[in-house]
C-alpha cells in the first residue's frame, strides 16, 4: 500500500487524499476496501494461511444501505467470501459475557466514549437476542470548537484540546506561532497524546519535545497535571454525561403510572453499565459514570471460569467481535447481525426498561 497523507472531508463524502504531490478524492468505499484488503494481506502473512470470513463493526447509526456498502467494500474490494456486519455496541456487549445468562432480560447500558464521537445504547439480552430499547450518539463530539487552522480531521478531541493549550505555551516561551507549521504539530501532537495516556494513571507529567521547530525551538518542555487536562476538557465531559442522560431517562419505562419516571428509577433500571473505547480510560469520565449512578461502578466481564477478567475498553470491540466470528459456540444468534434484530419486540415489556 502506498503512502498517502489524508488532507480532508469533502462535501459529497469522498475523502481527498494527498499523493505524489497530487490529490485525488475516492469514495469511503474504496478506502474502506482498500483498508479491508490490506489488513487481510497483512493478517494472512501472519497465519500462514488464507483467510475466508469476516466480522465488521460498526455504530448503531449506521443505515441498512450503509451496512450494505461495507459488506460490499469487504466482498469485492476486500477480497472476503463472506462478511457480516454487527453493531459495535453488542460486540461490547458481547466482549463482557452479558450474553452467558440467556433468558434473565437483564437490562444493558453500553456508554462508549471514543476520542471524536460518542454514544450510549440500552438494550436486553434475552435468549441470546439484543433487543433495542434507547440510543443517542453524537458524531461530532468536540463541536466547532476545535475548527482551529491546526486541527486535524478524526484526530482525538481531548488530545486536541492539550495540542491548542501547548501551542499557545509555545508562543508565550519562545515567541514562536506553530499553528501553520505542520511538521511541529505533528510532533506535538504525538506528544499530546503520550502525555494524555500517562494522565489516566498518573497525577502530573512532563512535555517535552527536541526539535519542535528547526532553528528556533530546539526544545520545548512544559508540566502538565490531570488538573489542568480535566480543565481544558470540562465541557467535553459535561457533553458525554449529558448524552449518557438522555438516552437513559428517555428510555421507555414499564408500569409508568405517573407518565413521567423518576431519575433514580430510571437509573435503577439499568442492571450492567459496560463502558468502551479509548477515552473511556479517563478518569474523570469513569467517576462522572460513577456518580451519575450513584456509585456504582462500571461492570468488568465476568469469567465463565470464575473470577474476573478485565476487557480493555479500546479493545472490547474487537474481542466482541472475535467472539461473533462464531456466534453458536459464543452463545449468539445470527439475529445478531441484523440491524432488524433490535426490533420489533415480542412484547411491550421487551421494549422497555
Amino acid at each position: 500500500m502506498e503512502q498517502c497523507n489524508f488532507t480532508r472531508q469533502l462535501r459529497s463524502g469522498s475523502l481527498e487524499l494527498h499523493q505524489a504531490h497530487q490529490a485525488q478524492a475516492f469514495s469511503p468505499q474504496y478506502v474502506a476496501g482498500t483498508l479491508i484488503s490490506e489488513l487481510k494481506h497483512m493478517t494472512e502473512a501472519r497465519l500462514g494461511r488464507e483467510i475466508e470470513y469476516a466480522v465488521l463493526t460498526v455504530p448503531r447509526h449506521v443505515t441498512y444501505a450503509g451496512r450494505q456498502s461495507l459488506r460490499y467494500a469487504g466482498m469485492v474490494l476486500g477480497g472476503f467470501r463472506s462478511v457480516k456486519v454487527v453493531d459495535e455496541q453488542i460486540a461490547a456487549a458481547a466482549a463482557h459475557g452479558r450474553h452467558l445468562q440467556p433468558g434473565d432480560g437483564k437490562v444493558v447500558l453500553v456508554f462508549h466514549v471514543g476520542g471524536r464521537t460518542t454514544h450510549a445504547t440500552i438494550f436486553k439480552f434475552i435468549n441470546g437476542m439484543p433487543w433495542y430499547i434507547n440510543s443517542h450518539d453524537n458524531l461530532f463530539f468536540g463541536g466547532n470548537n476545535l475548527s482551529l487552522s491546526f486541527s486535524c480531521f478524526n484526530c482525538d478531541d481531548f488530545t486536541e484540546r492539550l495540542v491548542h493549550h501547548l501551542v499557545e505555551l509555545v508562543k508565550q516561551q519562545h515567541g514562536t506561532d506553530i499553528r501553520h507549521d505542520k511538521a511541529a504539530l505533528l510532533r506535538l501532537r504525538a506528544e499530546c497524546e503520550r502525555a494524555k495516556k500517562t494522565l489516566s494513571d498518573q497525577q502530573e507529567t512532563i512535555v517535552q519535545v527536541e526539535s519542535l521547530v528547526d532553528g528556533s525551538v530546539d526544545l520545548f518542555t512544559a508540566p502538565l497535571t490531570r488538573a489542568k487536562f480535566e480543565e481544558l476538557n470540562s465541557d467535553l465531559f459535561e457533553r458525554a454525561i449529558h448524552l449518557l442522560d438522555r438516552t437513559v431517562m428517555n428510555a421507555p419505562v414499564v408500569d409508568d403510572h405517573d407518565g413521567a419516571a423518576e431519575s433514580s428509577r430510571n437509573k435503577a433500571l439499568i442492571d450492567e453499565i459496560v463502558l468502551v473505547g479509548g477515552s473511556s480510560k479517563i478518569p474523570m469520565i469513569r467517576e462522572l459514570v460513577k456518580d451519575y449512578f450513584h456509585g456504582r461502578d462500571a461492570n468488568p466481564n465476568p469469567n465463565p471460569n470464575g473470577g474476573l477478567e478485565l476487557v480493555q475498553p479500546d479493545e472490547a470491540v474487537i474481542h466482541g467481535a472475535l467472539l461473533l466470528t462464531r456466534p453458536e459456540a459464543a452463545g449468539y444468534l445470527e439475529e445478531c447481525y441484523h440491524p432488524w434484530s433490535w426490533g420489533p419486540p415480542k412484547t411491550a415489556t421487551d421494549a422497555s426498561l
